[in-house]
This record gives structure tokens, C-alpha cells and sequence, in this order.
């Protein structure tokens, strides 16, 4: 069939159903799966099949009418609203589709029935609309709620203490109500059942707890330091309809949490008393308890029971133990001194606190607390001391034994000498009367004639019957030297650090204080550096100073490190004493030989700064508590010691350097590096060298510490002004200024202020500037050269100034008053002799008066007066045109009324 043909057919076919229009005419409807989500989604589709008619071509009216034909839910109205006229198609002469599009907003609770209404425009051969059949339906979805986040399922006490924990609730098919975290809070609240969860936490919730971003509802649940549980809480969260945009019935609502029920522990504190120990003072320990607390009051007499122990606790000490309730978690047991205490084997004691003395557990008794308290049972000794001390053959006659009794005592305060022996026994030495006597110490006086052909040693033994124990004791074992050389008993320096070039005095303490004479030689070293023989010093008769010099080579010790001192020798030409060797241990003694290490400072790069804009740098070093030679160091040639620059110290060795620039300080333009001298001083005074100046990574701040200037200022127009003439003052300044608007008070010419109409302050390009002021009523007058003015300015960074330097060009009258003037003129002559004469207003400057009087014209009469000159305005001179006769006389006068 060829193109005429089908053309031939359809106009036949448009003919005969216009003279034979069909009756009965139907819309069959058919329709793709359609719910909630597929609407809110698009693209579903409306097929509509045409039967005893047909479809016209859809114009654009025709698609409208279709499209105004639907009807469904208010829900819809929104989706009928966003259909675009291509959504609506003609298929065929009995069929046509409807697209519908995506429609995020599209909620409803129940199923949406839309009809769809064909107009009578749309179809060949029916003069009234057509109702398709049957409905379009759209499934309602449910709204299910997905609970998660760390409170689902179950959580423990203690993590509802600690809080933090969220649940989170994301709806399906809806939307939460914003109420919720504002006005509707307690609709949030009502979601949890009645418990110690609710009255604790849930009732503490607050906006700041509660978020909602469209369908997700998240809750992060504040801590609750008092939330103890004595078992297991079941928390039931259960969701309503009425907290959605679009309340339907839900799908699920709600959920369950458990939350466990944590068993308390009870940690007893781990100690160790010996026998004398409790016979001598009171004694503390505690017991710690977690996951519960104590109750308000507790009783002695349970808590008694709940201790077990020895036969020495339970018999001896559980009756007068105290209890105190330090807090809701410490209890505080005091043992009391006892001084009969006795026990023959070690006891441990431990502790099973009954449930009775808690607040919440009511599990019945828990396990036992970790750890123990354990007791010792000590045996008795004897220790032996003397003075002086060591012992010789020196300093034994007159020498006094000090006898100390630990784990036992003396029967009386009266010692027998016949009680005390010596093993082995030395001839010539005898214990003298005991003196100085307590129940557990005792001193022996020495006396001892006779003559040591080798070194002893000395022990001491006490019969029995003088003390509790009633066993003969044997006492510890003292040397007894047979010469009497010089003995050093300790060492000190001084408890400072040391650094290299530093000399150092050493102290040397002696126990032989009988040695003849003077030490005179000295050797020995410290920490590998020699004692400087000549620097010997006798204080007294046992003690002695030396020095010794730190240099770059000793070894560094830090502090609290052991100072080794070798070899050290004394000498008096008579008795020579051994070479000792000896520690020395102090918290501050460090010694430091190697200079602090300043790496480099690093800045942000590029950052702006202008007059009192603090610089801050970061100096990083190789180690802490440094501090910087503030004659030494500089930044932007400012000196650390000038008060313009703060340090700290930041413990990870860096250092916060913070410099305020002045006004005269160098400028650091873009791509310039700030100057920097760095030089730091650790504890033992070593010093960094060379002065550091590296920038971190070449980054340097720019710094305007200048404020701006002018170089010139010049009356571009200078001459006499009138109200309405302006004068341009061009102003060259020493570097670009910033226009800020409003401009900056302070600006004035002719005490005009900078904020009036009449005064503006403009760029001209590079330097250049102008202020434009146009002279009004009521200015200042002004006589040649009196012309003043004052420029605020303020650069790119902020630095403020002002200048006022003196004009240039500066010739300069200004007459502003508006006075009126009245001119009288008597001739007495007809010879006419034209002129123009200037005339002159009393107190102004001359040639300064215009007049709006056209120009006189030639008297007539011997006699005549010109109008009132009113409207005098001060501008540029002019003449006023007047006729005057040779033979007459003229005269001016102004009233006072001007």
C-alpha cells in the first residue's frame, strides 16, 4: 500500500466514524504492580484499552485533559501534579498508556484507588467522558520498623553506666515525626517499659540524645552512675504509629533488650603484717568492690563472720578489728596494735562478702575476693651496730655496741654485762654496764687494751634469761680492723645537673675521726675524670673536698643513675688508705656533655600578619626542658629578651614560639624567608651552636609591620572655591591601602568629616589616592594656604595610620556664606561711558560675587536703584555689568541684613 492510499484509508476510517458513531463505548485498564515504593520510585505504567471507539491523536490539550481525569488519595494529587505531558501516550487507535513518575514523597496508610476519567475530546465517536474500568490500585506498604546499634539484643550494667550506647530505629515505607527531638520528646521516652531503665536513663534523655534524619531514628542513651542491678532487666521497646509523618498500622513494633545482671567483685588489697609489726602499730587494708555498691550502713558483727583466717586472726584479731565505709565501694578494715600478738605459722586471710551488705545483689553469696591478707610470723634477732663505725684497733677503745631486738623483747631494763659475751673472744676487750636500755634496744660501752696482730671479727652473744624469747641470741658479725688507714664512708656532688667545662666539688666523708694529721694526697676519679690532687680541702676532721672538671668526653649519666667514683685514695704520709670504689645516686645529678640539637622551626606557610598579630612557630629539638639564650637568639631580628616573644615548652621536644610583631619590625614580604636565631641551653648549661636558622621546608609567614604613609599630599586644583566647587587633594601613599566601607572615622579636609556627603576618599591606581571635597553652606572659610586636612589609613593587612602632612600646592580660598546683598547706584550725569566695575562684599575675599539680576540697563533718569541683589553665591569671580557716569559718582553699600 502506498503512501496515498493509507492516507485515502485513514481520512475513509476519520469520515465513517464521524457518521456512524459507535455505541457502548469502553476503557479496559490494566496496570503494572503498583505499591508505596514502586510509585516513589516511577516509571509504573496505566494501560488503558479503548473498545467501541477509537483514540484521537493526543495534543497537548488533549494529554491535559487526560491527566485533570485522574483522581485518587490526596497522596496522588501530588503524583497527578508532577505527570509531564510526554508521560501521556496513543499507542494505537485503542490503546494508550499513562507513565507515572518518580514521586519520592508518596506515602499512604491504605490502599490508594485511582480512577481514570477519558474526556470526549480524546475519542472519535462519544460526546461525553468515559470512566475506565477497574480502578488503579496501589498496595499499601506497611511501615516495619529495623532496630540495631549497640543497645539491641542485650548489653550489660555497666555499659548502661558508662553510657553512650545507641539504638537505632530505621523505618520502612515512613517517615519520623522532627517533633520528636524537640516538642515530643517524651513520645520517645514512652517507647521504653516501666523499670530501673526508664526511671535511670530513659528519663534523663534530651534533645541532645535524640536525632532523626527522615526515616532513621537514632537514640544514644546518656550514662547513669547510679544504675545497679540485683538480676537481669528485661527492657521491652516498643514503637507507636503516632510517631510518623503518616501514622499507619505497623508491620513490627517493638523489641525486646536484655540487660545482664553483672556478678560484683570484690578485691581485697594484697598485704603482708608481721608479728611486730601488729604488736607495734595500727594497721590498715581495704576491700574494693565493683558492680555493686555498699549499703548505707553496715554491721560490724556480719562482717566479722565473712573474714576467715588462722587461729590467730580468729581468735586474736577478728574481735577488735573497726570497719569504716569509706565510699560506696571501699571499706577500710583497722587492725589494731596488739602487743601480745603471737603466731607460729604464716595465716592468710580472705573474705566472702554476704549479699546482706550490698545495695542491689540478690544472688546469694558470690565468689571469694582475689587475694589475701597474709600474716608472718617473725623469728627474734639481733642486730649489732657500732660507733664509729667500722671498728679498728684504732677507735675500738671507747667504741660503742648498739644492740637492737626485733620479734622479741627485753625481760627488765637492767642488762646484766655478765649476760653479754663475745664469740670468739678477743683478749683485751670488755664490755662495760649496759646503758640507754628500752624493751628492745640496748647500747654497750667498749673498752679494749689490748693489740690486733690481724683483722678480727666481733659477735655478740645474749644469755637468754634477758629477754621474752628465752633462747640465748646470737647477734650479726662486725669487722674489726688491725690498722686504723683512712676509711671513706660515702661521696656526694652536688644534686644539680653538670655540663661540659663545668667544675664539679666533690665531698668526701671519713669514719675514722682519730687519724694523726692531714690528708695529703689524693686519687681516684669520677665518672672516669680525675680528682684534681691539688684541690684538696680539709672542712673537718672527717670530711674533705676535691674537685674534678666535666669535659665533652665523660660519659653522660642521667639523673637518678649511679655516678661511679673509682679508686678513691686518701693519704696522710703515715696511714694510707685502700682504693674504694663507691656509687652515687641523686634525682637531679645528671651529667650532660653533648650541646642541645635545634632542628628547625616550622611555621604555616604564607600566613598574614600584621602590628600585634602574635607569629607562632613551632621549634622542634632533639630533647626537653631546654630553654633559649635570649641574648642569642632573634626572630625577625627581634631578641628573645625584648618582651615581645613567649616560649613554652611542650614536653615532645617541640617548643611553641609565638613573636608579636611592632611597628619598625622588619617586613617578611611573600617569597621572603623570616630571619631566625635559634640557640637553646639544657639543664646542665651546654649550649646549641652554631644559632639555628632553617625553616621548616622553606614555609615563612609574611609580616607587615609597618604602618602605612604618605610620601607627598598636593592640591591638584588649587584657586578660590564657592559652595559647589570642589578640590582634589591627590595623596601618594607608600603602599596599597585598604577602602573599607564605611571609611575610617578621622578622615576630615576643612573639618569635613570623611562620613559627610561632601567628602569621598578614592583609588587612583598603583600608590595614588584622591579625597574629592565639594565645599557646602555653612564650611569653614578659608584664606590662601590655611587649607587642612587628616587621612586615616589602614594597609591590606590591617596596620592603621593617620598623616596630615603638609599640602603642597596649598593655594587655596574658600567662601561658603550665602549672604544677601542690595546695591544702590546715584548718577548725576548723562554722558554715558560704559564700564564693567568689580565691587567688593565687606569681609570676603574680593572678585568672589555672581548675581542672578540680568544686566543693568542705561538709566534714563539722574536717579536709579537696581533691585535687591538676592541669591549671592560664591563661586568662580565674575563682574557684576553696571553703567557708571565719568561725570557722576558711584557708591555701593551693603545692609545689615547680608
Amino acid at each position: 500500500m502506498n503512501r496515498i492510499q493509507r492516507y485515502c484509508l485513514t481520512g475513509l476510517l476519520v469520515c465513517l466514524s464521524a457518521l456512524n458513531p459507535l455505541n457502548g463505548q469502553t476503557v479496559a485498564i490494566t496496570q503494572d504492580a503498583m505499591d508505596e515504593a514502586g510509585i516513589r520510585s516511577g516509571g509504573r505504567r496505566i494501560y488503558l484499552s479503548l473498545s467501541g471507539d477509537l483514540f484521537r491523536f493526543f495534543s497537548d490539550n488533549i494529554k491535559e485533559e487526560i491527566i485533570s481525569g485522574l483522581s485518587g488519595s490526596a497522596a496522588f494529587e501530588a503524583v497527578k501534579a508532577a505527570i509531564p505531558l510526554p508521560a501521556v501516550e496513543r499507542i494505537s487507535g485503542s490503546a494508550a498508556r499513562i507513565t507515572l513518575p518518580a514521586t519520592p514523597d508518596y506515602y499512604v496508610t491504605s490502599e490508594d484507588r485511582i480512577t481514570v476519567t477519558i474526556p470526549a475530546s480524546a475519542l472519535y465517536g462519544s460526546s461525553s467522558a468515559v470512566t475506565g474500568a477497574p480502578e488503579v490500585r496501589v498496595a499499601n506498604m506497611k511501615t516495619s520498623i529495623g532496630f540495631s546499634g549497640t543497645f539491641t539484643g542485650s548489653t550489660s550494667e555497666s555499659d548502661v553506666r558508662s553510657g553512650g550506647g545507641a539504638l537505632v530505629l530505621t523505618a520502612t515505607y515512613n517517615h519520623w515525626r522532627t517533633q520528636l527531638v524537640t516538642t515530643e520528646i517524651a513520645s520517645v521516652q514512652g517507647m521504653f517499659s516501666a523499670g530501673d531503665f526508664t526511671d535511670r536513663v530513659v528519663s534523663g534523655l534530651a534533645s541532645s540524645h535524640i536525632t532523626v534524619s527522615d526515616n532513621v531514628l537514632t537514640i544514644t542513651f546518656p550514662g547513669s552512675a547510679e544504675y545497679y542491678l540485683g538480676k537481669d532487666e528485661k527492657v521491652t521497646v516498643k514503637v507507636s504509629e503516632s510517631m510518623f509523618t503518616d501514622p499507619e498500622t505497623l508491620d513490627n513494633e517493638q523489641r525486646e533488650v536484655i540487660i545482664d545482671n553483672e556478678d560484683p567483685v570484690v578485691i581485697l588489697q594484697n598485704v603482708t603484717f608481721g608479728e611486730q609489726e601488729i604488736r607495734s602499730a595500727n594497721h590498715t587494708f581495704l576491700v574494693t568492690l565493683s558492680g555493686d555498691k555498699f549499703i548505707s550502713v553496715l554491721s560490724a558483727s556480719k562482717l566479722r563472720s565473712d573474714f576467715t583466717g588462722g587461729p590467730g586472726w580468729e581468735s586474736i584479731l577478728e574481735p577488735v578489728v573497726t570497719f569504716l565505709r569509706i565510699n560506696d565501694y571501699q571499706l577500710q578494715i583497722t587492725i589494731p596494735a596488739y602487743n601480745t600478738f603471737n603466731i607460729d605459722l604464716p595465716e592468710s586471710v580472705s573474705v566472702s562478702l554476704d549479699d546482706d551488705h550490698l545495695q542491689t545483689t540478690t544472688s546469694g553469696s558470690f565468689a571469694d575476693a582475689v587475694n589475701r591478707v597474709s600474716l608472718i610470723p617473725m623469728l627474734p634477732t639481733l642486730t649489732l651496730a657500732s660507733t664509729p663505725s667500722p671498728l679498728n684497733e684504732g677507735n675500738l677503745n671507747g667504741a660503742t655496741l648498739i644492740a637492737s631486738l626485733t620479734e622479741t623483747r627485753l625481760t627488765d631494763l637492767t642488762v646484766q654485762s655478765s649476760s653479754i659475751t663475745f664469740d670468739p673472744p678477743i683478749d683485751g676487750l670488755v664490755a662495760g654496764t649496759p646503758v640507754n636500755e628500752t624493751t628492745i634496744s640496748f647500747q654497750v660501752p667498749l673498752s679494749f687494751s689490748g693489740d690486733l696482730s690481724d683483722d678480727q671479727t666481733l659477735t655478740m652473744i645474749l644469755d637468754g634469761t634477758e629477754t621474752v624469747y628465752g633462747s640465748d641470741m646470737t647477734s650479726n658479725t662486725l669487722s674489726l680492723s688491725s690498722s686504723y688507714e683512712p676509711s671513706i664512708s660515702r661521696v656526694s656532688i652536688p644534686n644539680l645537673p653538670m655540663g661540659a667545662g663545668d667544675v664539679v666539688t666533690a665531698t668526701i666523708y671519713f669514719t675514722d675521726n682519730s687519724e694523726p694529721g692531714t690528708f695529703t694526697y689524693l686519687a681516684g676519679t669520677i665518672e672516669g675524670e680525675p680528682l684534681n690532687a691539688s684541690s684538696i680541702r680539709k672542712i673537718n676532721s672527717t670530711t674533705y673536698t676535691a674537685t674534678f672538671t666535666i669535659r665533652e668526653e665523660t660519659v653522660n649519666r642521667s639523673a637518678g643513675q649511679s655516678i661511679r667514683v673509682r679508686g678513691l685514695q686518701f693519704s696522710s704520709g703515715v696511714n694510707t688508705g685502700q682504693p674504694g670504689d663507691y656509687d652515687i645516686v641523686q634525682d637531679n645529678d645528671e651529667i650532660d656533655t653533648q650541646p642541645p640539637v635545634v632542628q628547625h622551626i616550622r611555621y604555616e606557610d604564607g600566613t598574614l600578619h600584621r602590628i600585634g598579630a602574635p607569629v607562632s612557630g613551632m621549634v622542634y629539638a632533639d630533647g626537653n626542658n631546654y630553654q633559649f639564650d635570649n641574648s642569642r637568639s632573634f626572630i625577625n631580628g627581634v631578641s628573645f629578651g625584648a618582651g615581645r616573644i613567649q616560649t613554652t615548652g611542650n614536653l615532645d621536644n617541640t617548643y611553641t614560639v609565638i613573636y608579636t610583631p611592632a611597628e619598625g619590625d622588619a617586613d617578611v614580604p611573600p617569597g621572603n624567608d623570616i630571619p631566625v636565631a635559634l640557640v637553646m641551653i639544657d639543664r646542665a648549661g651546654n649550649v646549641s651552636s652554631p644559632a639555628a636558622s632553617t625553616l621548616y621546608r622553606g614555609y615563612s609567614p609574611v609580616i607587615d609591620a609597618n604602618s602605612p604613609f604618605l610620601d607627598s599630599a598636593v592640591v591638584m586644583n588649587p584657586g578660590t572655591k564657592g559652595v559647589g566647587d570642589q578640590i582634589e587633594i591627590y595623596l601618594y601613599a607608600s603602599e596599597t591601602l585598604n577602602l573599607p566601607d564605611p571609611p575610617i572615622n578621622g578622615t576630615h579636609v576643612n573639618f569635613v568629616p570623611i562620613s559627610s556627603p561632601g567628602l569621598t576618599f578614592g583609588h587612583l591606581g598603583g600608590n595614588v589616592y584622591r579625597l574629592l571635597y565639594t565645599v557646602s553652606a555653612g564650611d569653614n572659610g578659608v584664606g590662601p594656604g590655611q587649607l587642612t586636612y587628616n587621612l586615616e589609613m589602614e594597609d591590606l593587612l590591617g596596620n592603621r595610620s593617620n598623616s596630615n602632612i603638609p599640602l603642597k600646592n596649598n593655594n587655596v580660598t574658600i567662601g561658603s556664606s550665602l549672604p544677601t546683598a542690595t546695591l544702590v547706584v546715584a548718577v548725576r550725569s548723562v554722558r554715558v561711558i560704559p564700564s564693567r566695575p568689580t565691587f567688593t562684599l565687606p569681609g570676603l575675599p574680593p572678585g568672589m560675587w555672581s548675581s542672578t539680576i540680568p544686566e543693568v540697563p542705561i538709566p534714563t533718569s539722574q536717579e536709579f536703584h537696581p533691585p535687591t541683589l538676592s541669591g549671592c553665591i560664591p563661586i568662580l569671580p565674575k563682574y557684576i555689568p553696571l553703567e557708571r557716569w565719568s561725570t557722576g559718582t558711584g557708591f555701593r553699600e551693603i545692609p545689615s541684613e547680608r
